[in-house]
């Protein structure tokens, strides 16, 4: 007679070990569902429970008059919440500028990125260096449409830093942001994009 070797007697523990575990997690999985189950299905009773059916009739939602009432003065209403909305998103600080409001200032030739991507020059420093990026500016438009305070809000380097200052100095008047059609000072935000070819 053969001996078996001693590893199918392991094989054959650890199989069986493995079948009790998978055995043991579907027993609790089912049970697991099941009460679930039992649970969703006594808040479901206790919540028919608590209802309790009503047949009223609704004659107000037929009559025009009043619905029409209900309507405009929801529209009123309305008007009046877009009329505070516009109110409270004119900010302003000791100098009067306007952080946001409903009329922007406008470029007069287009879009003024492509007027200051025509009138930029590469400084040589950055671009022998082989630096490039996105330089934000800010500034004023002012009440007559020059443009004032002009700051770097996120940099690269200084010499881009630099010509992007320079090349908003030099740009035309702008068409001045307006609030119930009076020109006021407007703080603008734009990104200067330097990419070497």
């Amino acid at each position: 007679m053969e001996k078996k070797p001693k590893n199918n007697k392991n094989l054959w523990l650890y199989g069986a070990f493995a079948s009790l575990v998978v055995a043991i997690i579907g027993l609790v999985l089912v049970l697991f569902v099941f009460n679930d189950e039992k649970k969703h299905k006594a808040d479901d009773d206790e919540d028919d429970d608590d209802i309790e059916l009503v047949d009223e009739e609704r004659n107000d939602w037929y009559d025009k008059d009043e619905w029409g009432k209900q309507q405009e003065a929801e529209e009123q209403e309305e008007a009046e919440e877009q009329k505070s909305l516009k109110e409270d998103s004119v900010k302003t600080d000791r100098r009067d500028i306007l952080i946001c409001g409903p009329d922007n200032p406008t470029f007069p030739e287009g879009d003024p990125r492509v007027w200051i991507a025509n009138h930029i020059h590469y400084p040589p420093e950055a671009e022998d260096s082989g630096i490039q990026g996105t330089v934000v500016c800010q500034f004023i438009v002012e009440k007559d449409g020059s443009l004032s305070d002009l700051t770097i809000f996120r940099g690269i380097h200084p010499s881009l830093d630099e010509e992007a200052i320079r090349v908003l100095g030099s740009m035309p008047n702008w068409n001045p942001g307006t609030l119930n059609g009076d020109p006021v000072r407007v703080k603008y935000t734009i990104p200067i994009k330097f990419q070497l070819q």
